[in-house]
């Protein structure tokens, strides 16, 4: 009989158990790697034969000492065979695969992205829709596909755009006072997400100006008079017995009528 000092593999950090056990048995667990000699003078006798498979981690009750008394412990299945030869084996557990290393969580599956979610604002012949993703399905987005129509449901595939092209898109040279209808899909390697919410635009020459930018377009084409100091001027002409002076532009505050 031979005394070990006996980790589980399954928890290393764990101090050991201190077995009795047949010698075969204390010198194949040693030789697997999940034991030493408690005594050091017996290290190189246990040691001797070579390295044994540390793999198949299986639970059993060993018989521990010269007695009856067993101990449920975890071994290599090499050194589970040795002990069975041995005759030195109360019961045999189930195999656990792997050894050591525990049943990793198996890595989802990827799936296609979830629906994305679009808006819509308008400039002078153009439409910028803007992207918010959903989750990418655990596969990274790499592109989008771009529908728009001529009403909502009536969207056709128009191109796709390249997720280094950022998330959102100007669709441009469209027709001032006619609305269009955007949806989009997200593409990752397993495929296109369902499509997004539609979205309109309609383009007009005014959009993008500044409100008072719009006011003086709007304006019908006569001369603009100021209060000025009291006395009223007129840009590019003069009102009479008063000074003509140019108006620095934005200033101007409403039409002559």
């Amino acid at each position: 009989m031979k005394t070990i000092l006996l980790w589980d593999p399954r928890f290393p950090d764990r101090r050991p158990a201190r077995l009795t056990v047949e010698d075969t048995v204390a010198s194949a667990a040693v030789r697997t790697g999940v034991a030493a000699a408690a005594h050091p003078a017996e290290a190189d006798a246990l040691s001797a034969g070579g390295a044994l498979d540390p793999s198949m981690l299986t639970e059993v009750a060993l018989q521990h000492g010269s007695g009856s008394a067993t101990r449920r412990v975890f071994l290599p299945y090499s050194v589970v065979m040795v002990s069975a030869a041995a005759g030195v084996l109360a019961s045999i557990g189930t195999p656990i695969p792997g050894g050591v290393t525990p049943t990793p969580t198996p890595t989802p599956t990827p799936t296609v992205p979830g629906t994305p979610t679009i808006s819509v604002a308008s400039g002078n012949a153009q439409n910028t829709v803007t992207i918010v993703d959903g989750a990418d399905g655990g596969a990274a987005i790499t592109a989008h596909k771009l529908y728009r129509g001529s009403a909502a449901g009536g969207e056709a595939f128009v191109g796709t755009i390249p997720i280094a092209f950022g998330l959102t898109y100007s669709d441009t040279q469209l027709t001032n006072g006619a609305t269009y209808y955007y949806r989009v899909s997200a593409v990752n390697s397993v495929g296109d997400s369902p499509l997004s919410n539609s979205a309109s635009g309609t383009p007009s020459a005014g959009s993008g100006l500044t409100a008072n930018q719009q006011l003086l377009a709007a304006m019908p084409s006569r001369p603009l008079v100021a209060e000025l100091g009291g006395s009223r001027e007129r840009q590019n002409g003069a009102v009479a017995g008063t000074q003509t002076r140019s108006l620095p532009c934005g200033q101007l505050i409403w039409a002559e009528p």
